[in-house]
């Protein structure tokens, strides 16, 4: 078993993780099972999620310090200029919504979304976060 993740750049680390595949993410959706039926980021049966949802997997809840923080560098990085490729800018202030609507825009590609994970992961570093 893997060892739950106690910053937010090891969160954002096994989030993205979790839908590096096409198939592990999905739109719309926090979760979705094997049949592709919707369910939620914690049940069991969940196998693909959204950007928020793989998160909240990782966190186990919306009420936690690491999911905040997550969810605040990882919408950032979602509207930071160059990835948001002409989006209406979001209002990061509330980055849950700011993420759900990157996430689910009918623009937004699997791609854009690891590259936001990604931007994400290279702030925390640049930071100095998981540094000894």
């Amino acid at each position: 078993m893997t060892a739950p993740a106690t910053t937010p750049l090891e969160v954002l680390r096994a989030a993205r993780k979790l839908i590096s595949l096409p198939s592990r993410w999905v739109k719309r959706w926090e979760a979705a099972d094997v049949d592709g039926n919707q369910t939620t980021a914690t049940e069991d049966d969940a196998c693909a999620f959204c950007s928020l949802g793989a998160l909240l997997r990782v966190t186990g809840s919306v009420d936690s310090f690491l999911y905040d923080a997550s969810i605040a560098r990882l919408a950032h990085a979602m509207y930071a200029p160059g990835l948001n490729r002409g989006r209406i800018p979001a209002d990061v202030s509330t980055p849950d919504c700011a993420v759900v609507s990157f996430n689910d825009s009918y623009f937004t590609t699997h791609g854009d979304v690891i590259a936001a994970f990604d931007d994400a992961i290279q702030a925390c570093i640049a930071d100095g976060e998981g540094m000894p």
